[in-house]
């Protein structure tokens, strides 16, 4: 453990407990603009604005501050798939972990998921004939992402084979697959059973695990190296001196503020990410130093249907919509099949007013087509019903019709499975809401952070949605494994060779 080196740091903290035991303290440094409460990962709505300070306040009311030092080899900021992933890795290396998570339990954005596990060369992929390389693997990515990074989309390529097997070693089953690259979860619970999966080995590894507890602040020796971070409970604050930090915080999607600082067409848009959220790692990074990179790099899920009375989203067919999308002229905007490229087409409107439009025979392709729908046998009465114009959207249904017969219409559109030609019809209001960032902490191969010349940080890993990895949201939950693995591993030897 650092605690000759942590010992350099502690100058600086020693002042710091002096002034916070003269005076009232406030839990939550600077770099706690983006804030964020414990509590369960929901789908969150509305335009809540992320940074409250309810632990700060808590806080903020205790005369007498904990000033408690603790130290470990590795200090894990964040519980979400990356986190745990990187915690157990760590561990299995004989380094001994904190893990530190600022809401009530773990899993952050992970547990949510809902999606196949994006892999090639599994051991389940094999057996069921698939012959996809990692290669052809990278060569999708690249095709699908091409601003992305080559060397990280590769790393994520070769690494996602090899997580499958490790999920499967420890639980997580797969009954399908679909197409060359995905895996599909038993009963489509891959959030939940991969994050069941990595609690059992955190608690078998013995990792010190420490919910309501949140990272506020990173600690530097006077070599610029990190040593530990400050953390806040409902008690107080007090230090965690590490060899090595990895910092999992996860993105700042629920802090709409942070958003539309990096891109504002988003601003005042609700969110369905664990509220969690809120940047914490991005800006604790900052302060020391690193770079923030691919800040603009953001998932926002066009379809999607909020309900006023419950205060919550239902996902509607985000990746094969069957219907049309329209504004209130009755005029379509885009590319239905374009997933979350579709949302600037919706936020380029004055009004951000739009209506799905589909009928009964393309019911089947929607999770929940019944949900806030608007039901009509004719398109006339649905346009009454909705406010949209009669004679656009009468216009728009007999061009898709046209478009369906020739397979492809004039926005790159090639999948029609209806004509939209017979009733009855529905309509649904879409609210799109933010569902993840992928911009933060420039990070190289090794996961270790960068400086805003692409010098390393020593002593600091970042993993997860807090990374600036370059990969563009490209399968988050593999990612989570293949990145947070490598975190957990370089972590581990980095304290080991430095304590």
């Amino acid at each position: 453990m650092r605690t000759e080196k942590g010992k350099r740091g502690l100058k600086r903290i020693g002042i710091f407990l002096l002034i916070v035991s003269m005076l009232t303290l406030s839990a939550g440094c600077a770099s706690d603009e983006a804030g964020g409460q414990a509590g369960t990962a929901s789908l969150t709505t509305g335009t809540q604005e992320a940074g409250t300070r309810a632990d700060e306040t808590a806080a903020a009311g205790t005369q007498e501050a904990v000033q408690e030092e603790e130290e470990t080899d590795v200090l894990v900021i964040g519980g979400g798939g990356a986190g745990m992933v990187s915690a157990i890795f760590a561990a299995s290396e004989g380094a001994q972990v904190i893990l530190v998570e600022k809401q009530g339990i773990l899993g952050g954005n992970t547990v949510m998921a809902k999606g196949v596990f994006g892999c090639s060369a599994s051991s389940y992929q094999i057996e069921n004939g698939i012959t996809a390389t990692a290669e052809d693997q990278l060569a999708n990515y690249l095709a699908t992402y091409p601003s992305g990074d080559e060397d990280m989309l590769r790393i994520l390529a070769e690494g996602t084979g090899p997580a499958a097997d490790w999920l499967m070693d420890n639980g997580v089953e797969f009954e399908g697959v679909s197409g060359d690259f995905t895996l599909v979860p038993k009963n489509h619970s891959l959030g939940s059973m991969v994050t069941s999966a990595c609690r059992e080995q955190l608690d078998e590894l013995g990792v010190d695990i420490r919910t309501n507890t949140r990272g506020t602040e990173l600690l530097t020796d006077d070599s610029g190296a990190v040593i530990g971070a400050v953390v806040s409970t409902g008690d107080g604050e007090y230090t965690i001196y590490a060899d090595s930090v990895i910092m999992a915080t996860g993105g700042f999607s629920s802090n709409n503020e942070m958003v539309a600082e990096y891109d504002p067409q988003y601003a005042g848009l609700g969110f369905i990410s664990s509220s969690g959220n809120t940047g914490d790692g991005h800006r604790m990074a900052e302060e020391i130093g690193a770079a923030l990179v691919y800040m603009d790099v953001m998932k926002c899920n066009p379809f999607l249907y909020f309900d006023e009375e419950t205060s919550s989203y239902t996902m509607l067919g985000t990746y094969a919509n069957p219907g049309i999308v329209v504004n209130l002229d009755g005029q379509r905007i885009g590319n239905e099949h374009a997933n979350y490229y579709f949302s600037p087409n919706i936020m380029a409107l004055e009004d951000k007013t739009v209506y799905l439009i589909y009928n009964e025979e393309s019911k089947g392709f929607l999770e929940a087509p019944d949900v806030g729908a608007a039901v009509c046998d004719s398109v006339e009465e649905l346009a009454r019903e909705t406010g949209i114009d009669a004679e656009g959207l009468l216009s728009a249904i007999a061009d898709f019709a046209v478009s369906a017969a020739a397979g492809e219409d004039e926005f790159g559109r090639t999948l029609f499975q209806t004509d939209l030609s017979e009733g009855p019809y529905y309509a649904v209001k879409l609210t799109p809401a933010m569902q993840g960032t992928f911009g933060g902490i420039w990070i190289d191969g090794e996961t270790r952070a960068l400086d805003t010349e692409g010098n390393v940080i020593p002593g600091l890993y970042a993993a997860g949605e807090c990374a600036g990895d370059g990969l563009w949201g490209a399968n988050p939950v593999p990612t989570d494994c293949v990145f947070g693995r490598i975190a957990g591993i370089n972590a581990a030897a980095y304290a080991k060779n430095n304590s």
